[in-house]
């Protein structure tokens, strides 16, 4: 697995559910019955139903079109690990998938802002390309690269939009936090004090945005820094 989507675990562990988890989400705690388009009761602390339409969520002004999750659910179904999950179970996986790729535009406006609000932090362009190309190294190539992303469900396209920008801050915010890489070789289930510290960072922030979700989605459970998808 590349090292970035390794350290993307202490945001996950903060409630950052990362498209490389949707092949765990047998057991979510909701309904086996369907949860798609259920125009779910606004039990969460967002405000559905006040979204214009074509918008998917809202944090702190910010629009995420709702075009911009289909298009990368479309492009994360075709893949070979979700295409036969999602046949087998399209609206139950599909309503998961799509909170779960929602949860990630959030989780990731609202750690870039905050970085950059509380510690000066600006990814650049080139910031980006450069952790690309580290992570291609890493791999032995760009074709090697793009093997990997497929084993766990995802596309260099869904990659580079969705887990990049979050993968070279991550780097940046390691001068803040310490270690965010793998965790203690003593205590390989423990987290660093570096990923503690970032997951502590990260929760408060999550508890802190203005965030609204439509009801086709779900709803935005800031404790956890993630939608939740209606039952």
């Amino acid at each position: 697995m590349p090292r970035a989507l390794r350290s993307i675990a202490a945001l996950v562990a903060a409630g950052a559910l990362a498209l490389t988890a949707c092949t765990g989400t047998d057991d979510t705690g909701t309904d086996d019955t369907g949860t798609d388009d259920t125009g779910a009761d606004a039990t969460g602390t967002d405000d559905t139903g006040a979204l214009p339409d074509g918008v998917a969520a809202t944090v702190d002004g910010t629009e995420i079109p709702r075009a911009d999750v289909i298009e990368v659910f479309d492009q994360v179904v075709a893949t070979p690990v979700f295409s036969e999950q999602v046949a087998d179970d399209a609206e139950r996986v599909g309503a998961l998938l799509r909170a779960q790729i929602l949860s990630q535009f959030l989780i990731t406006e609202i750690v870039v802002r905050g970085a950059a609000d509380d510690f000066g932090i600006e990814i650049t362009q080139a910031d980006l390309d450069a952790t690309l190309a580290g992570l291609e190294d890493d791999a032995g190539g760009p074709t090697e690269f793009d093997d990997q992303l497929e084993q766990i469900g995802l596309t260099r396209d869904v990659f580079v939009r969705m887990e990049l920008p979050l993968s070279t801050l991550l780097q940046e915010l390691e001068a803040e936090f310490g270690d965010l890489g793998d965790s203690p070789a003593a205590s390989p289930d423990e987290m660093s004090d570096g990923q503690i510290a970032l997951q502590e960072w990260g929760v408060a922030k999550f508890a802190a945005a203005d965030v609204t979700v439509d009801a086709e989605f779900g709803t935005w459970n800031p404790e956890t820094g993630e939608v939740e998808p209606g039952s």
